[in-house]
């Protein structure tokens, strides 16, 4: 597992190294003072669109935290998955994203952000529905269960770029501001969601 934090610092700096070096500035209208930029984020904040954007953002990031933190305790406890199966299942959830990322790079100057948007939030719940209603209805093979995170995939590739490009369009002169607290706030949430369902698995490790 140490091999994993070792990549992920390399990338890391790669990543670090790629901004210091390539990265061109873009902003050539910086605010200059604290106040101006924390006027920005009211700006933004008393926008209700911005609000209902960063909403969708913010709880689709904290989905699919939750659903890492929480899968393999549920994999191994109630469906008896080894570590290999857990890994495979786990896997379900990128092949939705990686398709309707795809679907949104081909798609979304046609339909247009908003209904790409949207489109996230239907499967959002699709991705649910059929997992709640399977496992009340005592379905055991996790297959059933799980492949329901396909659409939970799709649901965060249909949300992800279309919030954040709709976010930075709603005020040039804060398309920095509004995309970075855009994402500040999923962050948040996702940290928020995952420590709550670790409290709940510790509160109740029976009832995973």
């Amino acid at each position: 597992w140490r091999s994993i934090f070792g990549m992920f610092l390399a990338h890391s700096l790669l990543l670090l190294a790629l901004v210091v070096f390539d990265l061109k500035e873009t902003n050539y209208q910086r605010k200059s003072s604290l106040s101006e930029r924390l006027q920005g984020y009211r700006t933004l904040l008393g926008m209700p669109k911005y609000w209902g954007l960063l909403m969708c953002q913010a709880f689709s990031i904290a989905f699919f935290f939750v659903f890492v933190v929480g899968f393999p305790a549920l994999g191994a406890e109630a469906y008896g998955l080894s570590a290999t199966g857990i890994g495979v299942y786990l896997g379900l959830m990128p092949i939705g994203y990686i398709f309707a990322n795809y679907m949104v790079s081909k798609y979304a100057q046609s339909a247009g952000l908003m209904r790409m948007l949207i489109i996230g939030r239907i499967c959002a719940f699709a991705s649910l529905a059929p997992g709640i209603v399977l496992a009340l209805a005592g379905v055991t093979n996790p297959i059933f269960i799980f492949a329901a995170m396909t659409f939970a995939g799709a649901a965060n590739g249909f949300t992800m770029a279309p919030s954040s490009a709709e976010a930075a369009s709603i005020n040039t002169k804060l398309t920095g501001a509004a995309v970075g607290l855009i994402s500040a706030a999923g962050i948040l949430m996702g940290a928020i969601g995952s420590n709550i369902a670790v409290w709940l698995m510790a509160l109740a490790p029976s009832a995973v």
